[in-house]
């Protein structure tokens, strides 16, 4: 998750700066390159953890987008719930685990009571791809989908088979919220921005699958506020926003068609025929041990 706002950049600055003051934030700090990460002395294994991961995947970053970071971030370890929302200084929903400031050079990150490997592992690097976002692209002008389906694509390799579950439900049942009205992810719940991230995901990964990563970088690399979304789609991809949708829709339903079998009603139905059949094998062989025993006494007589 990612915000921007020019108007409150300055009021955020001095109160992140502040709070990172007063709580002791900055107990412990690892620099790599271009990225600082400060946590309490406390949490040092985590903030080890976090600069081991930037460190593994910061090049593969580099080498993505083209390009590096436009100055120095600043990656903060919360030292509590509280003050993870407090230094946010700005309404954010519960369910985000960290939060990524571009405009003022900042990451937000909930505390080490939350953590473990490979959820910390994907949220520091989903925030560290909003903040390649912002330096490499005009990410104001950038569809949300776009964004947080690109963040995903780098810090994720694969769905998980929960997730692959519930996309697949989602499209059998044909639950889908369309890719513009991801725009009002802040706005979710939390079960329905699981899903919206899942979806975001999912879309960018099938335009880089069937595109690569060039078309995906030039698509990205082309809005501006005179250029709508259809402009460029028809520019790098030769169809539309809608066209393109359809595409996907259609490629995910015959992907995750398998999730359908895992659907209750169905899961009943299909017990019932293999009850049905299983009883009827079992019918069959009893009956033709009834023969045999019928035709071995004729013999005997």
């Amino acid at each position: 998750m990612y915000l921007q706002g020019k108007k409150s950049k300055f009021r955020i600055f001095i109160i992140v700066l502040l709070s990172s003051i007063s709580s002791g934030i900055a107990d412990y700090v690892k620099t790599i390159d271009h990225i600082i990460i400060v946590g309490n002395a406390q949490d040092s294994s985590i903030v080890n953890f976090l600069a081991d991961v930037v460190q593994e995947r910061r090049q593969e970053f580099v080498t993505f987008f083209n390009g590096g970071l436009a100055a120095k971030i600043t990656i903060h370890l919360a030292e509590s719930e509280t003050s993870f929302f407090r230094l946010a200084a700005t309404q954010i929903p519960d369910w985000s685990g960290a939060v990524a400031f571009p405009e003022q050079r900042k990451i937000l990150l909930k505390p080490g009571s939350f953590f473990n490997p490979d959820g910390y592992r994907e949220t520091i690097l989903h925030e560290l791809a909003h903040m390649y976002i912002a330096d490499n692209f005009s990410s104001r002008d950038i569809p949300l989908w776009l964004i947080e389906g690109c963040a995903m694509h780098l810090s994720k390799s694969t769905l998980s088979w929960n997730e692959m579950i519930i996309l697949g439900n989602a499209f059998a049942r044909e639950q889908v919220t369309g890719l513009e009205a991801i725009d009002g992810l802040l706005q979710f719940g939390s079960v329905r921005a699981r899903l919206a991230y899942l979806e975001a995901f999912s879309a960018v990964r099938f335009l880089v699958e069937d595109q690569g990563n060039e078309i995906f970088r030039a698509v990205m690399g082309d809005f501006s506020r005179e250029k709508n979304i259809d402009q460029n789609f028809v520019k790098h991809l030769g169809i539309t926003l809608s066209e393109f949708e359809d595409e996907w829709y259609l490629s995910m339903k015959e992907r995750y068609k398998w999730v359908m079998f895992l659907q209750v009603e169905n899961l009943i139905w299909i017990s019932l025929v293999l009850i049905s059949i299983a009883a009827f094998i079992i019918v069959k062989i009893r009956n033709r041990r009834i023969v045999r025993k019928w035709r071995e006494t004729d013999d005997l007589i």
